[in-house]
């Protein structure tokens, strides 16, 4: 393995072999094999010490009732201890449109962790890091939400449920824009990296060279051994990757609009392609407008 430095990294990333964290199957592989950083991500977003040692990734997580549940981003399930549970989740669209969603879940794994005669229930607990990736005004949005989810539901308990908000987007903003250099900040920006260069610029923040080096030769041979593809696998990947984005979007939107009435419904999943960085002429295909209407749809956002 040649010496790892920024040179290195750069033709590395020449050969196209990095893979966004917050692609589901990557972020479990790379915090699954690499501790340290799981282990900075939850002590430093949720703010509780968790021996890391003793978290086990679950392999089977909760089955989802609806369809495009199944595709989200990141979907992990962590066992802290036999009376903890930390859901680890990521949405690519505004979490006002997948809130009673994301709160029905942790009611729901609320109560797969009770032990049968249990009485001192208040020691059991779920938390959701819920990642969220939309872009930001910066100056008009709360950037960290906390939902007691028994507050929504009406259920008890609401100390032991709750949901942890958090956007990519703003942490990024801090970290390049006011140049902090928090934990919190650092592990959140690295999940935005789009390179390996960029990955280890933003991590040597936080870890030491000589186990940052481990770490990133690691994920490198990860990357290329396991998941890099020929140039026409790649064309037949992205292809499938965004016929599957197309269809969540649509029915993310058709969700909304069940409830907002047809048009309102169509705006919605125009709106909500436009987030994800459909083309004009994608989203055309999807919905049936046409291309100046979409423009102007795109004018009011």
């Amino acid at each position: 393995m040649n010496k790892l430095d920024t040179n290195y990294l750069y033709e590395v990333d020449k050969k196209e072999l990095f893979i966004s964290l917050t692609i589901d199957w990557c972020f479990k592989k790379v915090f699954d094999k690499y501790p340290v950083l799981l282990n900075i991500l939850l002590n430093s977003t949720l703010g509780i010490n968790i021996d890391i040692n003793n978290i086990s990734f679950e392999r089977n997580e909760l089955l989802k009732e609806k369809k495009n549940e199944y595709n989200k981003s990141v979907d992990v399930l962590l066992k802290v201890d036999k009376y903890t549970i930390i859901d680890i989740e990521l949405n690519s669209t505004s979490f006002e449109s997948c809130k009673d969603r994301n709160i029905a879940y942790v009611d729901k794994l609320y109560g797969t962790i009770f032990e049968k005669g249990s009485t001192n229930l208040d020691r059991y607990k779920v938390i959701q890091l819920n990642l969220n990736t939309i872009e930001l005004d910066i100056n008009k949005n709360k950037y960290d939400v906390i939902y007691e989810t028994g507050k929504k539901t009406g259920k008890i308990y609401t100390k032991n449920k709750k949901i942890v908000l958090k956007y990519l987007a703003y942490y990024r903003y801090l970290y390049y824009t006011r140049n902090i250099r928090t934990k919190e900040v650092v592990i959140l920006t690295a999940l935005t990296s789009k390179s390996f260069t960029e990955l280890y610029q933003i991590l040597s923040n936080v870890i030491p060279e000589y186990e940052l080096e481990k770490i990133m030769k690691g994920m490198i041979e990860m990357f290329s051994e396991e998941f890099h593809l020929h140039d026409w696998e790649r064309e037949k990947w992205d292809k499938i990757i965004r016929d599957k984005e197309i269809e969540i979007s649509k029915q993310e939107g058709i969700d909304i609009g069940m409830q907002e009435g047809k048009q309102e419904g169509i705006m919605a999943i125009i709106k909500n392609m436009l987030n994800n960085s459909f083309t004009l002429n994608q989203i055309s295909e999807a919905t049936g407008k046409s291309i100046n209407e979409i423009k102007k749809i795109a004018k009011t956002m």
